[in-house]
């Protein structure tokens, strides 16, 4: 795991370390895990909705507002987001988490949602898919925290060419929000042979630790 929060105690603890005053309100959580992909160019996902479960369940522990949804398709991503703008008032930090297949094309990063057709090409695999950049603008504040947890990473199913590239693209992100990626920028991270993938199963040994910090994990 290269970027973690904390989460005992997200919304406080690392307003501490940055010298503010720590923000009082309610958490939530978007908890996303695509598996069952229709398009012959994207294999089934075993692990995606199962992480998406067992994280749910840990953060509902915590105390966490969560939206979890499973094998979401183009519009499943209109509403989950619409439901979850909703709910934003008075929140104080907001977590996105998405385990499922992602590209980047361009420098962009997308997620794909199951029903991406069998695209003859990159910009056709895209074509329904959801832009990271327009999420995180979506749900990013200075007024709140925003963590996003990509286990995201695998390989392009279309191949590597002049604009796209395995894995996903580094993000520039601005003041109060803060990204974890499954592996490094522009690497490859498997769905993994247990029950959860490898970066799930990082977070969930360390997500109810209190007052861990982002350097703690």
């Amino acid at each position: 795991v290269l970027l973690v929060s904390l989460f005992g105690s997200l919304g406080v603890r690392a307003a501490v370390e940055e010298g503010q005053s720590p923000q009082p309100g309610k958490r939530l959580a978007i908890v996303i895990g695509n598996s069952d992909y229709r398009s012959a160019h994207l294999p089934h996902l075993a692990n995606a909705a199962n992480d998406a479960a067992r994280l749910s369940e840990s953060l509902k522990r915590l105390k966490f507002d969560v939206l979890t949804a499973t094998n979401l398709s183009s519009d499943g991503f209109t509403k989950l987001f619409e439901q979850t703008e909703g709910k934003l008032a008075g929140a104080s930090a907001v977590l996105i988490f998405y385990a499922g297949h992602g590209v980047q094309l361009g420098g962009e990063n997308y997620l794909l949602p199951v029903d991406t057709p069998n695209a003859k090409n990159l910009q056709e695999l895209i074509g329904s898919a959801v832009k990271l950049n327009d999420v995180i603008s979506r749900f990013a504040s200075r007024e709140r925290q925003t963590f996003v947890f990509l286990d995201a990473c695998r390989n392009n199913p279309m191949g590597k060419g002049p604009s796209a590239m395995d894995g996903l693209a580094q993000i520039e992100v601005g003041e109060n929000t803060f990204i974890a990626f499954a592996t490094q920028p522009g690497n490859v991270a498997v769905d993994g042979s247990g029950d959860n993938s490898p970066f799930t199963t990082a977070l969930l040994k360390n997500v109810e630790i209190p007052g861990l910090s982002i350097s703690d994990m």
